[in-house]
């Protein structure tokens, strides 16, 4: 008899995304990681459509900052649940590498990931949860 994965991704990622965040927790959770870059600037850009006379639930959350931005290999590693480059850290309210992640994921069913360094290119990744649950993304992509 083989081995059997220690998690079922897309049936893991579902049962996380039940997690009992709630929209503060979760916002914060971003914001906590841009005010530990460094950030001076934060912006949150939040997108609903309009219909019969009033805001739709929201289709799209965009969180922006001026913060020193990451490498593509922590960019990469940092939608993994347990990555953290800060681990154990208590300066923040996020110390194990879950958080964002979590946050993310109980908010939303793709996130997606821009950032670049001083002067440096844009890279770009995602997690879609979706794509995951059909077997067609099965890891966190190299970022481009």
């Amino acid at each position: 008899m083989s081995d059997v994965k220690l998690v079922s991704d897309a049936q893991a990622l579902q049962s996380m995304r039940a997690s009992d965040f709630d929209v503060h927790s979760a916002y914060g959770e971003v914001v906590d990681n841009a005010l530990q870059a460094d950030a001076k600037k934060i912006r949150i850009r939040l997108e609903s459509r309009q219909g019969r006379g009033r805001a739709e639930p929201l289709i799209s959350v965009a969180f922006g900052d001026d913060g020193h931005g990451m490498s593509p290999e922590t960019l990469q590693q940092c939608l993994q649940l347990g990555y953290s480059s800060r681990f154990n850290d208590r300066k923040g309210i996020g110390r194990f590498g879950v958080g964002v992640t979590l946050a993310a994921i109980n908010q939303c069913k793709r996130v997606e990931l821009y950032s670049r360094e001083a002067g440096g290119d844009w890279y770009f990744v995602y997690v879609d949860l979706d794509e995951i649950a059909v077997g067609s993304q099965r890891g966190i992509p190299t970022p481009i």
